[in-house]
Order: C-alpha cells, then structure tokens, then sequence
C-alpha cells in the first residue's frame, strides 16, 4: 500500500475535511464556541472574524513564551464553568484510533513530559494491536531549557509515568530536544515489538519567522512540513499528541497534507492521552486560537474549490 502511485492532480472532494467543533456545517460559530465566548465576558457573534479577532487579542500567549511558562490567573476561577465546553470542543477526553494498522506513525515532539505522554500512548496501542509500518519522532536541535536540567529528567519519583524497569539513565546528559527524544523513548517505552522498531528522530531546522524576520524554533507546522517534504507517499497516518493539543494539531496535519497534495490519499488521525487537571485556563485559550486560525485558514484555502 505504501508503494501505491498517487495522482496528486486528482479531484478533491473538500467539504468531507470541513467538519470542525469549531464552526457548523452552515459555516457559523457552533454553539458551543458561542457559550464558551459568552462566559468569558464577549459578545456572541453570527461571524466568525469575530471570534478570530479576539482570539488573536486577548487569547495568545506572548511572542517567544513556551506553553508551559503559562501561568494561572484569576480566569481559572471560571474553570467549573467552561470545563464541560472545552471536553465538548475536544480539548480534555483521550482519544482513541479508528483503524488498527498505519503506514506511518508520527509522534509530534515537544518538552520532555509531553513527550513521554505521548511514548507511553503508543507503547499502549502498540500492546493493543495498532501497528504501523514507520514510527517518526520530530524534534529541533534546540539546546536544553533550565526546565530540562538532568534532575527532572532522570529522577523517576518526578515523572507521572513509570520508568522502564530495565532503563539506565545515559552517561552523557542529552544536550539538545532530539537527544532528549531519544533519551525520552528508551526511558518509557516498555512493549518488547515495539522497542524493535526501527524509529526515525526527524530534525528539524530552526525557521526563519515571516512576521519577526528572525530564526525561530520549529513549530508543529514546520515539523509536519519537513516530514511530508520528504515522503512520497506517507500511507495512512496515525498522529500521536496529548490534549489540549491534539485537535489543533490534527487541523495542522489536515493543512500540511492539503500543501503537499495528499488530504485525498492519506488517512489521517490525531490522538492522545487526556488532559492534566491542573493546566492554566489559559493555555486552553492559547491553543484554541491557534487551532481557530489554523480552521479558517484551511477553509480559506479550499475556497475557491468549493
């Protein structure tokens, strides 16, 4: 399946890769952004500009801040609130894949906790029966944050996931994210077939940000750029994330494979363990103005299609 020849020129039915909790099948705000807006304190709108507005004003973190340096603020006393909204737009739930079997299995990198989330969950579909023909693991040659020291990395009594029983911490400290991945990998993964994967760690380069004209840390859309970039034909694709993150990163995945013609040929999926319980509201919001940009992007993009 793997080797199959695509016709990249091929017509693409669109409005089947529309579907979002974001926005409804008449192309409004659904119902649940509406209420979840509302509580906030902003005004309900029929548009969707004016949710995008907002969001690009009030909800995104700080030029150059990292999702974990995110702190809480008086906006969690709302939590009780808009909790049971955010599970309905899919930002706490675990999900589960359809299928049983993929041609490609991309686990998106990122700070070594998420990552080992993101290990352990596929070290559990893999005991399941989901397997995939190539495991891909992304991530930049950042050097290492303070957050990142030997001391929270190695010491399992900090992690919430248990450390292979077998496991023994390098003699040479990782010094960059890739390395940490690596690291990362053979310090949680336990299924015995899946440890004899052959994996490839993808590095990706730093970018040349648009908007600031300066070299930047590789996102989630760079790394599924750099990936696809290199793949003929990717077969059907399991994605592997953690919520609050995995439908916005899905919404990427749908984009990247939009840019290099394959939305037709490939099917994909998203997802990843539940949410923690004690993440900054937000850091919610953060991630859904990205996913929102990233929704109608993708529609401004088939338009002219449909």
């Amino acid at each position: 399946m793997n080797g199959s020849k695509i016709n990249k020129n091929e017509k693409v039915d669109f409005k089947k890769f529309l579907s979002s909790p974001f926005i409804n099948d008449e192309g409004k705000p659904s119902i649940a952004v509406k209420k979840l807006f509302s509580l906030l304190g902003y005004s309900v709108s029929e548009y969707n500009n004016d949710y995008y507005q907002i969001c690009q004003r009030h909800f995104l973190r700080k030029q150059g801040q990292y999702r974990w340096e995110i702190e809480s603020t008086d906006l969690d006393q709302l939590r009780p609130l808009v909790q049971p909204l955010l599970a309905e737009l899919g930002f706490v739930d675990a999900v589960f894949p359809i299928c049983k079997e993929f041609g490609s299995i991309f686990i998106h990198g990122g700070i070594y906790f998420n990552l080992r989330t993101r290990c352990k969950f596929l070290d559990m579909l893999w005991s399941k029966g989901i397997k995939g023909d190539k495991i891909i693991i992304v991530a930049s040659m950042r050097p290492l944050l303070e957050i990142e020291e030997s001391h929270y990395v190695l010491d399992e009594s900090l992690s919430s996931i248990p450390f292979r029983k077998e496991w023994i911490a390098p003699k040479v400290y990782p010094s960059s994210e890739m390395e940490m991945a690596q690291l990362i990998w053979d310090q949680i993964v336990t299924n015995d077939d899946l440890r004899n994967k052959k994996v490839q760690f993808l590095i990706v380069k730093d970018t040349l940000d648009p908007k600031t004209k300066n070299l930047r840390h590789a996102n989630t859309e760079d790394t599924l750029n750099a990936w696809l970039q290199g793949e003929a034909y990717p077969g059907n694709i399991l994605a592997i994330s953690n919520n609050p993150y995995i439908q916005y990163q899905h919404a990427k995945l749908r984009n990247a494979l939009l840019k290099f013609k394959l939305l037709e040929h490939c099917s994909f999926e998203t997802v990843g363990e539940k949410v923690e319980s004690d993440l900054p509201l937000k850091l919610y919001l953060d991630t859904l103005a990205r996913w929102f940009d990233t929704d109608l992007h993708f529609r401004n993009e088939i338009h002219f299609f449909l």
